[in-house]
């Protein structure tokens, strides 16, 4: 969390706030009191307006400070659905008649299955992170699709060396005419990305008539305010590596939990 936050120093108004000690413990315990309540709190009458307002005041919270992409309008969206047909047609559309639905139709076995499946899945993909035998914080193998927001923060560089066995001659690769400065950061630290830019380098490549050649990604990246260290691995020739979405990338370095 603290390490999250020192990068938001130069917020206005906010920034000298979020670097304080009670307000790291605030938000901590704060989003864990949320996620426990909220829903409960929507799905009672009493509490639901109120719970609507915290929801608000949480998730744009979290958009304005962590920038989390469309998750917090959307979890403001859904909240919707807590709200009686009524209510949602007299705040909304109150010139336009109610329809009102008098039929209740029988829950057939084949959506129960399909739902047990659906079930299954929404809780296995998220926990196949266990099948790894590596760190998922640092190698991000199993974190797409899961939950595990907010558990890390990763900053690095890398750079492309490509060497062409044919000529013999070697160059590090310009990530700016590909790249912008947040893609440049987000493929130091994140596994994927970096092996599918190195993909579209080996096709740039080949296009020029050089079939062969051979991309070493050298670089290193911090994580949650740790050393930095090398992720990739400088020796792997990352041109001939195929992408494994459920099994361990061996060019990846493990995490030395004692830096």
């Amino acid at each position: 969390m603290q390490a999250i936050l020192v990068s938001k120093s130069d917020y206005w108004l906010l920034g000298d706030i979020l670097q304080e000690r009670w307000v790291h413990w605030f938000i901590a315990i704060g989003g864990v009191l949320f996620d426990l309540l909220i829903t409960p709190m929507l799905l009672w009458k009493r509490t639901r307006i109120w719970a609507f307002g915290i929801a608000i005041f949480f998730h744009l919270f979290n958009s304005v400070i962590f920038q989390v992409g469309i998750f917090p309008f959307m979890g403001i969206a859904l909240c919707i659905f807590f709200f009686p047909p009524e209510a949602i047609h007299t705040v909304f559309i109150p010139k336009r008649p109610a329809i009102h639905q008098s039929n209740i139709y029988p829950i057939h076995k084949p959506l129960v299955w399909g739902l047990i499946v659906w079930v299954l899945v929404q809780a296995g993909v998220p926990s196949r992170h266990w099948l790894y035998d590596s760190h998922v914080q640092w190698t991000e193998e199993g974190h797409r699709l899961s939950w595990r927001m907010m558990l890390r923060s990763k900053s690095g560089y890398v750079n492309f060396k490509v060497f062409d066995p044919e000529s013999g001659k070697t160059e590090f690769v310009d990530k700016s005419k590909y790249l912008t400065s947040k893609q440049q950061r987000m493929i130091a630290s994140r596994p994927d990305m970096c092996w599918q830019f190195v993909q579209k380098l080996k096709e740039e490549y080949a296009e020029q008539g050089k079939p062969n050649v051979e991309i070493y990604a050298i670089g290193k990246v911090g994580i949650n305010g740790r050393t930095e260290q090398a992720l990739f691995d400088p020796e792997r020739n990352l041109a001939e590596v195929a992408w494994h979405p459920f099994r361990k990338s061996d060019w990846l370095l493990p995490l030395d939990v004692t830096e």
